[in-house]
């Protein structure tokens, strides 16, 4: 067998004398129907006649319009064929698969978040897909077999849609980071520019239209390069990844653009090319939108949750915590146990937005929140009740052990290095608990705004000793 290692080839002929010297001819291509080529396969192959043992010459005419052509040939025997073949179809069956369950997983996305950007993606995807789909001679096999016309013009339409896509899919994804209105309308007209070169390559292809479809589509990775460079630098890590996503696919189109503008012969690299981008773009894609639609969904719900949470922290706030309190109050008096309240501040919280700005302060303030977390149970609540006091709820039945055992392991962990605040500073903590209901907090009232405020005023009675840590009322 002999093989032609172009899959989009307009003409491919082999001529030989028979036996009794008449000229016989074989023929693919674009110009026939995949149905009638000598073997049906991706690329051109001809059955080479037997010689019985004698010399042969063939001619071979290979005729491609419009742009530069140069082929490999290739003679194999009929098994080494088979095996090429099948590697091939495994390997091209492998990156389709992957792209095919990258789109359905964008489309579940899309629907189930209603996320403009992963419909945009499974757009890109389509066209995308598509494009190396014909190129590598696919459609043309199992698509549309019996029609030359689509073999020979659907790349070109195909190439246009993805030059035509690129941009605009990477506009919609950096839309929240960049607002460049010069970019905003060079993407249009190049979007406009390549919807039109799409039509004409499908109704009236002529040398002018290709000519422009490729200074168009270097010019397209020329506008996606300056859109991922400037990603880049807005330091966003979500942005990041969508840069770094296309980096590969960019690079991949060069080797495909240089055959076509005659600069390079077809190999492998050119045709594979954009195949081996694609495959390390779609992962690398797709967490960067399920990054980026997380930080969307992570600030709605925090706007969602304004209120019944801290805007800072996302603990509960003090209309949750007297919730939960007055609860715990007819919990106690129902079954006589008593739970814990326990009120935290953080003395050193001026002192960090002073020396070192308000953001450090609250960093201060929510790596203490999260370590009142750690030590909480989960039946307890931890809530921000102003700006440097929170309160912990310890649901009962709860003892003077389970309390000196909680506030200790609080204390401690103000006092553990982290790599969030200044080297040397830590957490500077006023600890004030108490088993109640107190005796004295009874006279204050059986509500809970009372019982808390009776604890807040104990707390602030207190004499400051910076020696002591924890202060216990009660027990």
């Amino acid at each position: 067998f002999l093989e032609i290692s172009s899959a989009v080839a307009d003409d491919v002929q082999l001529h030989w004398r028979d036996a009794q010297g008449q000229w016989q001819m074989q023929k693919a291509g674009d110009v026939v129907p995949r149905t009638q080529w000598p073997v049906l396969s991706r690329m051109p192959t001809f059955l080479l006649p037997e010689a019985d043992g004698k010399s042969m010459e063939y001619f071979l005419r290979v005729v491609h319009q419009r742009a530069p052509i140069s082929v490999q040939l290739t003679v194999w025997r009929d098994t080494a064929l088979m095996a090429s073949q099948q590697s091939q179809m495994l390997l091209l069956g492998m990156f389709f698969g992957l792209m095919l369950l990258v789109l359905l997983v964008s489309v579940v996305i899309a629907v189930l978040l209603r996320d403009r950007a992963f419909l945009a993606y499974c757009g890109y995807l389509l066209t995308v897909g598509g494009f190396m789909f014909t190129n590598v001679g696919l459609s043309a096999q199992y698509v549309w077999p019996n029609s030359p016309l689509l073999a020979d013009r659907m790349l070109f339409v195909l190439a246009s849609l993805t030059a035509a896509t690129g941009p605009w899919f990477v506009r919609i994804i950096l839309k929240p980071v960049m607002r460049l209105r010069f970019l905003n309308g060079l993407i249009g007209f190049m979007v406009g520019l390549m919807l039109l070169i799409a039509l004409l390559e499908a109704f009236s292809p002529t040398m002018a239209s290709y000519v422009v479809l490729n200074a168009a589509s270097v010019l397209t990775l020329l506008i996606i390069y300056a859109l991922v460079a400037s990603a880049w630098q807005r330091g966003d890590a979500a942005t990041r990844w969508v840069a770094m996503g296309f980096v590969p696919v960019v690079l991949g189109a060069i080797p495909l653009l240089m055959r076509n503008a005659g600069l390079i012969a077809n190999s492998n690299l050119t045709q594979y090319s954009m195949l081996i981008g694609s495959a390390l773009e779609m992962p690398i894609l797709l967490y960067a939108l399920l990054s980026r639609s997380s930080q969307r969904r992570d600030g709605m719900m925090r706007a969602a949750g304004l209120p019944t949470q801290d805007a800072l922290t996302r603990l509960p706030n003090l209309r949750q915590l007297l919730d939960q309190l007055h609860g715990a109050i007819s919990r106690a008096s129902r079954y006589r146990h008593r739970y814990g309240l326990v009120l935290v501040e953080l003395t050193n919280e001026a002192w960090f937005a002073k020396e070192h700005g308000r953001e450090m302060a609250d960093r201060a303030l929510i790596l203490l929140a999260a370590r009142l977390q750690q030590q909480a149970r989960e039946i307890d609540t931890v809530s921000r009740i102003d700006p440097t006091h929170f309160a912990l709820l310890m649901e009962g039945p709860c003892s003077p052990h389970m309390m000196a055992k909680l506030t200790t392991r609080i204390a401690a962990s103000g006092l553990k290095p982290n790599d969030v605040l200044p080297v040397g500073a830590v957490l500077k903590l006023k600890i004030t608990c108490a088993l109640m209901p107190h005796a004295q907090s009874r006279e204050a009232g059986d509500d809970s705004n009372a019982q808390l405020g009776w604890l807040i005023a104990q707390a602030d009675a207190l004499p400051a000793d910076p020696r002591k840590t924890v202060h216990t009322l009660g027990f």
